[in-house]
């Protein structure tokens, strides 16, 4: 009898709620463009926060630390409550960070090769967008809220550094893990996430 070596398959199979974090789908390009050019969201009476923005961000320009501004209070944090608006065409990634670390992994990078091609194309390319940083519930309020902006300010630095992205068209703000996307459980990987939200202010 002759046995043959056969290549193993790999595969993944994802299941609702189980803590994977491995292998993300990319979101291309031309997705991202179709939700980033979508018209402004109707706000309900529900959800319409107040002056129509959403504070709880913190803006994580170079040079601000841990004990920066909290948004909605100063100058910097009235930029920030200004440029977050719920209502605004956004679009969520998976954007794979080394754990507890603002390092990117491969799959990191791809994916914002792929948001650099979308916010560079033609009907982008005039538009500014706050990138929101977002961390699970591990660790402390404040370890999360240095974190989430480490990781906004990587996703900034990365697109100006690997793709001319300018500075001026990108505002990070950090959340820590203040806007939890899966509340029953801080620990999923889903609440590590960064938010891309147009504004044109």
């Amino acid at each position: 009898m002759v046995w043959r070596r056969i290549p193993a398959l790999a595969a993944t199979v994802l299941i609702p709620g189980a803590a994977i974090a491995q292998a993300a789908d990319v979101v291309p390009s031309e997705t991202i463009i179709e939700r980033l050019s979508a018209p402004p969201a109707p706000l309900t009476r529900s959800l319409r926060p107040a002056n129509g923005a959403a504070a709880e961000g913190r803006p994580c320009d170079a040079g601000a630390g841990p004990d920066r501004e909290k948004a909605g209070t100063g100058s910097a944090g009235a930029l920030s409550r200004n440029l977050y608006r719920i209502e605004a065409p956004a679009i969520e990634l998976d954007v794979q960070f080394e754990i507890g670390s603002s390092i990117l992994l491969p799959e990191g990078r791809r994916q914002l090769d792929q948001l650099a091609a979308a916010i560079t194309d033609a009907r982008l390319a005039g538009s500014k967008f706050v990138v929101a940083g977002h961390t699970d519930g591990r660790g402390t309020a404040a370890l999360n809220d240095e974190l989430s902006c480490k990781r906004a300010l990587a996703v900034r630095d990365y697109l100006g550094s690997a793709h001319a992205v300018l500075a001026s068209r990108l505002v990070p703000v950090g959340f820590g893990a203040s806007k939890l996307k899966n509340s029953g459980d801080p620990l999923a990987d889903i609440n590590r996430r960064v938010e891309i939200r147009k504004t044109d202010n």
